[in-house]
């Protein structure tokens, strides 16, 4: 580092600094002068960087803020970022409450195996009133009833468009089990008839696609309340009549159907 020396008679005359009003301010003039060039002589005379006063280890850590800062989203607090949001818990499954002039029973849809077969239902039956006024038409004792194509006059209410058969959907036809009845001719021709097992009926269930009777029909739900309205259904006297085989007597009418869930 380079010193540099002066001397005050080299920097003014000896006889200016005598004890006069011009050599006191001669004086005062020299020793500033002498300390402003003593401080250069010390260095560049410049502030050491902020970061060189730091360990590696502090400028280490500025530099993964700094990066995790350039992460942040443009417009969002960097102090306050948003949680994530949990994943939407799944729907329940639907509910269809029956009320007859026997009692009530609720059955809860399986969307989740029967989709189309669910969605047919409730959009185009449940949710337009369809089966309100229509009767129990058949009775297999033991086996299952069958609804939902007939009113009280005995009037065939046409339904929607048939819809594919879901049988392969792995469901049985076992005691609860709510399934679509279909021609046993055309294995993809349901509309709005509905059957309830009060046994378990295998003959009912899906073998393979080689044939329509092999096919099966299709379980897309189940009753979970009331199952002994159901038995008291199927346990009514039954007649022919009109064409129908076994219909009981006197008529078991759906008085409403309405989802409740």
């Amino acid at each position: 580092m380079l010193e540099i020396h002066l001397h005050l008679d080299q920097v003014f005359p000896m006889k200016y600094l005598a004890f006069s009003p011009v050599g006191a301010v001669a004086s005062l003039l020299a020793l500033a002068m002498l300390a402003v060039v003593s401080g250069c002589g010390q260095g560049s005379g410049e502030s050491p960087p902020a970061a060189s006063l730091k360990s590696p280890g502090d400028q280490a850590g500025d530099q993964r803020r700094s990066d995790a800062e350039s992460t942040v989203p443009a417009g969002r607090s960097k102090s306050r970022q948003q949680p994530a949001r949990p994943a939407p818990r799944p729907e329940k499954p639907p509910l269809v409450r029956f009320e007859t002039t026997l009692g009530s029973f609720t059955v809860e849809l399986d969307p989740e195996h029967a989709p189309q077969t669910v969605y047919s239902f409730l959009r185009n039956y449940v949710q337009r009133d369809f089966y309100d006024g229509m009767v129990v038409h058949h009775v297999t004792p033991d086996a299952y009833f069958v609804a939902g194509g007939f009113d009280e006059t005995l009037t065939e209410k046409p339904g929607r468009a048939p819809i594919r058969n879901e049988a392969h959907n792995g469901l049985k036809n076992v005691r609860g089990a709510v399934a679509m009845l279909r021609d046993p001719a055309d294995a993809h021709s349901a509309t709005s008839v509905f059957l309830i097992n009060v046994g378990n009926n295998a003959g009912l269930d899906h073998v393979n696609a080689d044939s329509h009777e092999n096919y099966g029909y299709c379980v897309f739900g189940k009753v979970v309340e009331g199952m002994d309205v159901v038995d008291r259904i199927v346990q009514q006297p039954t007649e022919k009549r009109d064409g129908f085989e076994s219909i009981p007597t006197p008529l078991v009418v759906i008085k409403k159907a309405h989802q409740t869930r």
